[in-house]
């Protein structure tokens, strides 16, 4: 679900303890971290933003230049 909220360009505040997700969804929230869209949650909130993700449009931009080779 952090993936596709991160879609949206919403901030997101995730909690990081071993028992709130999977190893599997660690390593995805470490990229979103990583990106910018997401944060650990803390008692120390400050807003910030990110440009959202958008890799269907990514993939359609190339596939576009490709056809207009």
């Amino acid at each position: 679900m952090c993936s596709e909220a991160a879609y949206t360009g919403t901030p997101l505040l995730v909690d990081l303890t071993d028992s709130a997700m999977e190893k599997y969804h660690q390593d995805i929230i470490a990229k979103l971290i990583e990106y910018g869209a997401a944060k650990p949650l803390t008692h120390d909130y400050q807003a910030w933003t990110y440009q959202p993700l958008d890799p269907t449009g990514d993939v359609a931009k190339a596939v576009f230049q490709c056809l207009q080779a």
